[in-house]
């Protein structure tokens, strides 16, 4: 699950490959958000934008608009289910990672990949972003 940066909303998301946007104020749903060909494995929403990832067992990466629901981009490159996806502070960068054992920074301004760690020898179930520059 995931806050709103005004914490007015969360998200959620599921095995039936569905993401869900709550609202807290009515505690109810507001919009079911489509697209992914199975199950949702975590969802991130933007830090200071209306805009969420979601990772997949799909292998996928999507970026949505919670207030229309449609999907706006979808990012390749991990070859197995994805474990998380975590925004840095500016929500410039996307930190994915997943059960092929890497880790992948994605610019989402350039829509691509900037950098790939690897390392790990088994999955990566869970990422953290620093609040320092890394470069």
């Amino acid at each position: 699950m995931a806050f709103s940066p005004n914490d007015t909303k969360f998200s959620s998301c599921s095995d039936d490959g569905s993401i869900k946007v709550w609202d807290f104020a009515t505690a109810t749903e507001e919009r079911t958000l489509s697209g992914h060909c199975w199950d949702v494995k975590n969802v991130a929403w933007h830090p200071t934008k209306a805009l969420l990832a979601s990772g997949s067992k799909d292998n996928l990466v999507k970026l949505w608009d919670p207030a229309s629901g449609k999907n706006l981009a979808t990012i390749h490159g991990h070859k197995n289910t994805i474990l998380d996806v975590k925004w840095n502070r500016n929500g410039n960068w996307l930190l994915t990672s997943a059960k092929d054992q890497n880790i992948k920074l994605h610019d989402i301004r350039m829509m691509r990949e900037i950098k790939s760690f690897r390392g790990h020898k088994k999955e990566i179930n869970s990422t953290k972003c620093s609040y320092r520059q890394i470069y």
